[in-house]
């Protein structure tokens, strides 16, 4: 059978461009995935922990991806996010971005000053590794956003779900997210490192939830002693076929497996 596969990172080309951390996830509803999933609201804890990242091209096309806040002026996304034909890149701390909302780009937009993507990134048809990559803001995000911690493989989970957030379209065929959504998932759906493929994480059973373009970047949360702790990046999805791409496996990068380079490479987009 063959199988389809999606990069995350959505690419529109077009003339212009136009809650407290210590909240326990038992306490979220729970509702579809963000596949036509849950908008999050302005004072929920995922609200101030997930940004929008959009890039403009030369030619005033736009891509955009999903990110995660890990310092005050440092995000964590995936690697191929960084696209050769992006020529700017802007984070958007800002949950709507409809006309309603009050968004202004101009204002709410912070430019990223450096990036930093895996030496071993790998893209490879079907085959993705160490997609992951660190953003330099130019000004430190809002301050009531706050760095998510990195979940280091050894702590003990105190909910049996995991969360996905990310800006990403709602169905395969939809116009583009202007909203953070989430969704949840059984802990049985999740597989680490399965078949030995260090620094993977799969969550499987997608039929009903999952991720589509535009979630590339957007975290996977387990959460610990009541509290969400990052333990993944999404990087892509496969599907039965072309139509149901959004409906299938997802794969994520495990952060555990990541940390060290994190640390390592933080410093260095300060110089």
């Amino acid at each position: 059978m063959m199988i389809f596969f999606a990069r995350l990172l959505a690419l529109v080309f077009f003339a212009g461009l136009g809650a407290c951390s210590s909240v326990s996830l038992k306490n979220i509803d729970r509702y579809p995935n963000i596949v036509g999933g849950t908008e999050v609201p302005a004072d929920h804890l995922l609200a101030k922990k997930v940004v929008l990242i959009l890039g403009t091209t030369q030619m005033g096309g736009r891509g955009y991806c999903t990110g995660i806040v890990i310092d005050k002026d440092i995000v964590l996304t995936a690697a191929h996010c960084i696209n050769p034909a992006i020529v700017k890149y802007y984070v958007i701390p800002h949950i709507d971005m409809s006309p309603e909302s009050g968004y202004d780009r101009a204002r709410d937009s912070i430019s990223v000053t450096k990036w930093i993507t895996h030496e071993d990134y790998v893209d490879e048809g079907n085959k993705q590794f160490n997609d992951v990559a660190l953003l330099k803001l130019e000004r430190p995000v809002p301050g009531d956003y706050e760095p998510i911690p990195l979940y280091d493989g050894k702590a003990k989970l105190s909910s049996q779900e995991v969360t996905l957030a990310g800006y990403g379209r709602t169905t395969e065929t939809s116009r583009d997210s202007s909203y953070l959504r989430f969704t949840t998932k059984s802990i049985k759906d999740v597989l680490v490192n399965y078949k030995g493929e260090k620094g993977a994480m799969y969550l499987t059973n997608g039929e009903v939830k999952g991720a589509c373009e535009g979630d590339s970047g957007g975290p996977v949360f387990y959460e610990v002693n009541q509290q969400i702790q990052l333990a993944a990046v999404i990087s892509t999805t496969f599907g039965p076929d072309a139509m149901t791409f959004c409906h299938g496996i997802v794969k994520a990068m495990y952060v555990p497996d990541f940390i060290p380079w994190i640390e390592k490479n933080k410093p260095s987009l300060s110089q």
